[in-house]
């Protein structure tokens, strides 16, 4: 029976301290809460080819660092982090009288995750190219 002890409890005590380590045991995470709130409208008329930002804050006070992912967006747009808690959301909103882009609607999410947690933004983005 002690030769059984001996080498499970070593198991069990490294086998907690890797979840532990890889941050697959989180007791008390609180998840990240998006600061920001974005612009819903863009006129890319006046000048043409006008780029859309969105500079997305947030805070968490489990972790130094957050991860932020677009997660329903129109081609070509991209996210860039800028900080351990912000990121840049950027698109061309190249809408030319042959697209018939003059009123367009863009369903946008945002995932914004800690090591154990996720939280989402979503908005409509409204593209105008008349009566800006």
């Amino acid at each position: 029976m002690k030769l059984s002890t001996k080498i499970i409890l070593p198991i069990i005590l490294i086998s907690s301290l890797l979840i532990l380590l890889t941050g697959c045991f989180c007791v008390s995470d609180a998840p990240p809460t998006i600061t920001s709130t974005p612009n819903t409208y863009i006129c890319p008329v006046d000048p043409p080819n006008t780029i859309y930002t969105y500079d997305i804050t947030a805070t968490d006070t489990d972790s130094a660092d957050l991860t932020f992912v677009l997660v329903q967006y129109p081609e070509n747009m991209t996210i860039t982090k800028t900080g351990p808690k912000s990121a840049t959301i950027s698109w061309v909103a190249n809408c030319t009288e042959s697209q018939k882009c003059f009123e367009c609607s863009y369903n946008i999410e945002i995932k914004v995750s800690d090591e154990c947690s996720d939280v989402f933004q979503s908005y409509i983005l409204q593209v105008k190219e008349y009566d800006c």
